[in-house]
C-alpha cells in the first residue's frame, strides 16, 4: 500500500509471551519504523521482537523498569531519538492487535492537515468485552509524554483530542492467561501506589476512581465501595463525568445488594445526571433495583409496572461510542434487549418481543444462541393463544388432581442414554435417583424424565422412569404437580411458565446453569446449590438475592460403608499407604502422579489405584501436553505393582475400593461444586487431602487437609508429603482425622436430607 504519512510503533514490554507475535504482525503493513523498550523480559521476548520486525526499521532497547509514566516516558525519548522520523507515534500494550490498519491510515492523513495534536482510539477488552476510548496515537512535533506513575495517560490539553469515530478501527486487547496473572499480581503494588499518589494529591478525583477500581480487582467489595461513595457524592471541580457516573452506579448496585433499596435508588438516579450518553446504564439499574424489590414482594403490580418502564428506557438508549468511561458492549447488546425481551414476554406483548429478537439478530451474531429459548417460548405462547382461538369451547383446563402429591424430577445434560442401573452414572444423576426413592417412602409419587429409550422406561423402587422428550407433553397434560426439580438443564425452565405446577427449582450440579438464557415463572421459587461457595458465587455472578437460594447437599446411602463396623476395624481393613484417584483424567492426574513419584521415595510399598478412563478425549485440550499414560509406564518401570488403573467400574464397586483405601488425595485446580466423591471418601474412613478450591472448602473442610492448589503452589508435592509424614508418624491424629471426618459424613444420607428439601421454602405445597 502507498503510505502517505510515516506511523512509529512504540512499546514497553516484559515476558509477552507468544501473543505478542500476533500483536506485531497486525502493525506491520501500516507502520515505517519501531521503538521497542524490553524492560526485563526472561523469556525469549526479545529474540521473537527482532525476527518478527527484521525488515522494517526499529530498535530493540533493554533498560529495567521504572514505573509506567517513567517508562514510557523513556521510550518515547529513544524513539524520537532514532534516525527514523515519523508524523505519527502509535504506543499500545503488548497484548493490543490493531484491527482496521487501512482506514486509520486514510484518517491520519487527514488528522495531519489540522492542528489538534492527538487521537483517541477505540480499545476492546476481548476477556470482558469492555469498550473504552484512550490516546494511543499522537504527533512527534508535540513532544508529548505521559503523567501518572499508575494508569497513565497521555497529557495533552483536552481540546487538542480527537476521537476516531470510525468502528472498524480500534484495538482489542487480547485474552491471554499469562498476561491476566501478570495483571492480577499487580493489583497489589498498584493499590499502594495510587495511594501514596492520592497523598500528594487528594483532591485528584482521578485517583480516588482508580483506588476504587483496583479494590474492586483485589475483591475487597466494601474498601472499593467507601472510595466510590467519597467520588459519587464529591463536588471536586472534574471535568470527566464519567468517573463519577461510575461510581454512582457502583454504590446504587452494592446498595443494591445490601437491600438497602432506597440507598440503591437514590444513587442510580444520581448517575442519570452525570452522563446523558449513558443514561440506558442508568435505566437498566433502576430496573434491577426494582426486580430486587419485588422478589421482595414489595407492591408487585406498581413495582412491576416501573420495571418495566426502567428497562423499556434502557432499551432505546442507543450504545454510546463518544465516551472516555468503561462501557460493556455485552451489556447495550444483550443483557438490555434480553431482559427487555424477557418482560415483554411475560406481559404477552409477542409482537414487540419479535422486534427486539430482529433488532438483536442484526445487531451481532455473537448472542444468536441466546436468543433461541426466547424464539421458542414466543412459539409456545402463540401456539397456546392460536389454539385457545380456535376452539375455546374444547379445550380443557380442568386440572388433574392426584391422589397423593406428585414430585417431578428432568434432566436432559448427559450424552448418553441411561437408567438407574447404569455402570456410567456418577454425581448428580445417582444423587436423583436415590432422592427419588426417598420421596417414594415419604409418600410422593415420583416422575423422573431422564434421556433414555422407550424401551429404558420402567419402574424401578417405585420411581416412574420416563424419556426427557415427553416431558413437555407430560406437564402440559393438566395433571398437578407439587414440586418441580430441573436438575442441570436450565433451558428446561421456560417449558414451566405457563403448566400447573405449584413449585418450581432450579437444582445446579454444576458451576453455572447448563444454558446461558433461562426463563423462570411466578412458580419459580429457589435455586439450589451444593455449597456455601457455589451459594457465593451463583449470588454474584447472577445476581441472585438470599431469599432465591439454598444449599443442597449431596448424600450417600450409609448402607454402603458398614455403619455398625468400629473405627478400628474399619483402619484394620484398609490396605496400609494406599492411594487412589477417582476423577476425570483432566482435573488433577498430572498432579497426583508427581505426588506419588516423590511419596514412593520414603514409602516403596505405596500403591495408587487409578479409577478413570485414560482414553477419553473429553477436555483432551485442557491437557495439552501432560502424557499421563507415560508417567504412570514411568512410575511402573521403578515400582512395578505400585499403580493400578481400571477404565470404569459401577458405583458400588468404587464404594468398596475406597472402603479399602487410606488416602483420597486429590490436588485439583478444578472447581467442583460438592465433590460426592469426597463425601463418599469420608464416609469410607479415607483420609482427605486435596486443593483448598470452592466446594472442596465444605466438603472436606477441617475435617480433612487443604491445600493451595498446584497452578498457584509450586511446592505443593512437599506440602502434601509433609501432612502424610505427620499421619504415618502419629496413630491417635489418623483415628481422630478418621473418626470425624466418618461421623459427618454418615449423617449426610439420603434420607436425613430429602426431608429438608422443601422446608422454609414459602413454597405452595
Amino acid at each position: 500500500m502507498h503510505i502517505k504519512v510515516t506511523l512509529k510503533l512504540v512499546m514497553i514490554v516484559k515476558n509477552s509471551g507468544k501473543v505478542l507475535e500476533r500483536v506485531l504482525n497486525s502493525y506491520i503493513p501500516y507502520i515505517t519504523s519501531w521503538c521497542i523498550l524490553d524492560t526485563g523480559s526472561t523469556d525469549g521476548t526479545q529474540n521473537l521482537i527482532i525476527s518478527t520486525l527484521a525488515n522494517l526499521p526499529g530498535s530493540l532497547y533493554e533498560e529495567p523498569f521504572i514505573n509506567f509514566r517513567d517508562s514510557r516516558n523513556r521510550a518515547i525519548e529513544l524513539a524520537e531519538n532514532m534516525s527514523e522520523k515519523s508524523d505519527f507515534i502509535i504506543m499500545p500494550d503488548d497484548s493490543y492487535v490493531l484491527y482496521g490498519g487501512k482506514q486509520l491510515h486514510i484518517i491520519l492523513n487527514k488528522f495531519k492537515q489540522i492542528p489538534q495534536t492527538s487521537l483517541q482510539i477505540m480499545q476492546i477488552t476481548e476477556l470482558t468485552n469492555i469498550n473504552y476510548l484512550s490516546t494511543r496515537l499522537w504527533k512527534t512535533n508535540y513532544g508529548l509524554r505521559f503523567k501518572y506513575i499508575v494508569h497513565e495517560i497521555l497529557d495533552t490539553p483536552e481540546d487538542t483530542v480527537c476521537c476516531i469515530e470510525d468502528k472498524n478501527v480500534y484495538l482489542l486487547d487480547l485474552h491471554d492467561n499469562s498476561h491476566v496473572k501478570r495483571s492480577s499480581e499487580r493489583h497489589k503494588k498498584d493499590i499502594d501506589l495510587l495511594l501514596t499518589e492520592y497523598e500528594t494529591d487528594p483532591l485528584n478525583i482521578r485517583y480516588w476512581f482508580y483506588i476504587a477500581r483496583t479494590y474492586v480487582s483485589l475483591e475487597n467489595h466494601d474498601k472499593a465501595h467507601e472510595w466510590y461513595l467519597k467520588l459519587a457524592n464529591s463536588d471536586v471541580d472534574f471535568k470527566n463525568n464519567d468517573y463519577i457516573f461510575e461510581a454512582c452506579l457502583n454504590v446504587a448496585f452494592y446498595y443494591n445488594e445490601k437491600k438497602d433499596y432506597k440507598n440503591a435508588m437514590f444513587y442510580a438516579i444520581e448517575s442519570i445526571a452525570k452522563s446523558k450518553v449513558r443514561n440506558g446504564e442508568s435505566m437498566f439499574c433502576l430496573y434491577k433495583i426494582l426486580k430486587s424489590r419485588i422478589i421482595e414482594n414489595e407492591k408487585y403490580d406498581y413495582l412491576q409496572s416501573l420495571a418495566f418502564s426502567m428497562v423499556k428506557n434502557a432499551y432505546n438508549v442507543e450504545y454510546p461510542v463518544k465516551t472516555t468511561g468503561f462501557i460493556s458492549k455485552e451489556l447495550y447488546l444483550k443483557e438490555i434487549p434480553t431482559a427487555y425481551l424477557s418482560e415483554c414476554i411475560k406481559l404477552d406483548n409477542l409482537e414487540e418481543a419479535e422486534k427486539v429478537l430482529e433488532k438483536m439478530k442484526s445487531t451481532t451474531n455473537n448472542y444468536q444462541k441466546d436468543i433461541v429459548p426466547f424464539i421458542e417460548i414466543i412459539n409456545i405462547k402463540k401456539n397456546m393463544i392460536n389454539s385457545t382461538n380456535i376452539n375455546t369451547k374444547s379445550v380443557n383446563t380442568t386440572i388433574k388432581k392426584s391422589t397423593v402429591p406428585l414430585i417431578v424430577f428432568v434432566t436432559d445434560s448427559t450424552p448418553f442414554n441411561w437408567t438407574p442401573n447404569s455402570s456410567n452414572i456418577r454425581g448428580s444423576e445417582l444423587a436423583m435417583v436415590y432422592f427419588a426413592e426417598e420421596f417414594v417412602k415419604q409418600g410422593y409419587e415420583v416422575q423422573v424424565f431422564i434421556r433414555c429409550t422407550k424401551k429404558q422406561e420402567s419402574i424401578i423402587n417405585g420411581v416412574n422412569y420416563k424419556r426427557v422428550d415427553t416431558f413437555v407433553d407430560f406437564i402440559n397434560s393438566k395433571i398437578e404437580i407439587t414440586h418441580l426439580i430441573v436438575s442441570r438443564t436450565a433451558s428446561l425452565l421456560k417449558h414451566t411458565m405457563l403448566c400447573s405446577i405449584k413449585n418450581v427449582y432450579l437444582w445446579l450440579h454444576d458451576m453455572n446453569p447448563q444454558s446461558d438464557t433461562f426463563m423462570t415463572g411466578a412458580n419459580f421459587k429457589k435455586f439450589w446449590c451444593l455449597s456455601t461457595w457455589h451459594i457465593k458465587y451463583i449470588k454474584e455472578a447472577y445476581g441472585v438475592t438470599d431469599n432465591m437460594i439454598k444449599i443442597i447437599d449431596n448424600g450417600i446411602k450409609a448402607e454402603h460403608f458398614s455403619p455398625s463396623k468400629s473405627i478400628s476395624d474399619i483402619i484394620s481393613s484398609k490396605k496400609p499407604m494406599s492411594l487412589i484417584y477417582s476423577s476425570y483424567e483432566e482435573r488433577g492426574l498430572n498432579n497426583l502422579l508427581n505426588l506419588f513419584e516423590s511419596l514412593l521415595k520414603n514409602y516403596p510399598n505405596a500403591t495408587l489405584q487409578i479409577v478413570c478412563n485414560l482414553e477419553n478425549k473429553y477436555n483432551r485440550d485442557e491437557l495439552k501436553d501432560v502424557d499421563n499414560k507415560k508417567h504412570i509406564n514411568k512410575i511402573k518401570k521403578i515400582a512395578p505393582s505400585s499403580i493400578s488403573v481400571t477404565d470404569s467400574i459401577k458405583h458400588e464397586e468404587l464404594l468398596k475400593l475406597l472402603l479399602l483405601t487410606e488416602y483420597w488425595i486429590y490436588p485439583t485446580n478444578y472447581l467442583e461444586t460438592f465433590c460426592i466423591t469426597a463425601l463418599e471418601a469420608q464416609a469410607a474412613g479415607c483420609l482427605c487431602l486435596c486443593s483448598d478450591l470452592a466446594g472442596l472448602q465444605d466438603t472436606v473442610g477441617i475435617r480433612g487437609f487443604l491445600f493451595k492448589h498446584p497452578d498457584i503452589n509450586n511446592n505443593y508435592v512437599n506440602d502434601y508429603l509433609r501432612i502424610i509424614d505427620i499421619l504415618e508418624n502419629n496413630k491417635n491424629k489418623k483415628i481422630e482425622m478418621i473418626t470425624n471426618a466418618r461421623k459427618w459424613a454418615l449423617e449426610k444420607t439420603y434420607a436425613n436430607l430429602s426431608k429438608t428439601w422443601f422446608t422454609n421454602e414459602n413454597s405452595n405445597v
